[in-house]
């Protein structure tokens, strides 16, 4: 650390009246939109579990190139937390046609995703966020066509996922919150 390594970065001293002032965070107003999904990363999370974490660009419209990141928190003490996660990436998977084995299946795929805006009732001093509530195909996709559109009130409560072989399944398997 010196008095001019700022300067020596970048060839001078910074003069914050030549920088343009930063935009400032507006949320997405909620509804639907394509989503691309840029990147999905398999994370510890921060409660012990693991995650799926998501980060989704708008796709044309007015709010193109704006990002929407989504956590699924696939493994969780919370079997809500659990189920969620699931059925977000059930959800993903109906989306696309595809039974979901790895993250590198759904990037650089679109989607359509039903964008609200989440306040955090657990900590009302945070500001409201965008959240993704529903994904489903994008319309006159085979995905579309191959299965009706379904609303948020039809669709099941629970998710139902084929078994992973022994050989890859996680030690110690539990139950799922859906598996009574």
């Amino acid at each position: 650390m010196s008095d001019n390594d700022i300067a020596e970065l970048i060839g001078g001293e910074l003069d914050p009246a030549t920088v343009p002032a930063a935009k400032g965070f507006e949320l997405v107003p909620p509804g639907w939109y394509n989503l691309l999904i840029e990147e999905a990363e398999a994370k510890d999370a921060s409660t012990g579990g693991k995650r799926i974490a998501l980060v989704l660009q708008i796709v044309g419209g007015e709010h193109s190139g704006r990002k929407i990141f989504e956590g699924l928190n696939l493994v969780n003490a919370n079997p809500q937390t659990e189920l969620y996660a699931f059925q977000r990436l059930a959800e993903i998977g109906k989306a696309l046609g595809i039974k979901i084995r790895g993250t590198a299946q759904i990037i650089d795929k679109v989607v359509q995703g039903k964008v609200v805006i989440k306040k955090d009732k657990k900590h009302p001093d945070r500001e409201p966020e965008n959240q993704v509530a529903f994904y489903k195909a994008v319309e006159g996709t085979p995905a579309a066509a191959a299965a009706p559109a379904a609303t948020q009130d039809e669709l099941p409560q629970t998710a139902t996922l084929p078994p992973v072989p022994a050989a890859t399944a996680a030690p110690a398997a539990k139950k799922r919150p859906w598996e009574k």
